[in-house]
Parts: structure tokens; sequence; C-alpha cells
């Protein structure tokens, strides 16, 4: 069995969606409608941003005003000769993002 490249994929894709969607045109009118709010259950997402560079207060305030529960971020590496930051550096930022 050989191999399903990209370009196979995709198109694979795109021929079932078609498939879909002609299905869904065909279908009777009640099997489209949606289900009432009664019968749905709430959904319960957390919305997460990543931050490009070094998260300061004032982003971070920015994103507890609309709501951001997670955050990823670069940490601020206060010697450039280390590639990785310190357990002190990581915790300023998890301080930070628990203050907010």
């Amino acid at each position: 069995m050989d191999r399903l490249s990209r370009r196979n994929f995709v198109g694979t894709m795109a021929l079932g969606a078609g498939i879909g969607l002609t299905q869904a045109v065909g279908a009777a009118p009640s099997a489209a409608s949606p289900a009432s709010a009664a019968t749905l259950k709430a959904v319960r997402a957390r919305i997460g941003h990543e931050v490009q560079g070094v998260l300061t207060e004032q982003f971070a305030a920015y994103l507890a005003r609309y709501g951001v529960q997670g955050v990823g971020c670069a940490a601020a590496i206060a010697d450039p000769s280390r590639i990785y930051a310190t357990v002190a550096e990581l915790s300023h930022h998890g301080a930070m993002a628990r203050r907010h």
C-alpha cells in the first residue's frame, strides 16, 4: 500500500466535504435545523494567547480584561550568554499571571 501524499490527502478531504454538503442539501428540513438551547450542553473552553516576546504588566492586564486564561510567552533572560531561563525568571512570569 502506498503512502498518502499531502496533495492526495487534501483532495480526498475536499471530496468528502463536497459529498457531505450534497447530503445536507438533500436532507429533510427538520434534520438540518439546529437543536434547541435546552438540549445543548454548555461548552467550557479556555481562551489562550501566544505572546510574541516577553509578557509585560501592561499586556497582562490587557489579556485579563478580555478574559484570556492561558498565556504562552518568552522569558526575559537577564544574561545573554545563557540559552535557557532560570527558575527565578520563569517564576516571575508565573507570579505576574497570578496577579492578573
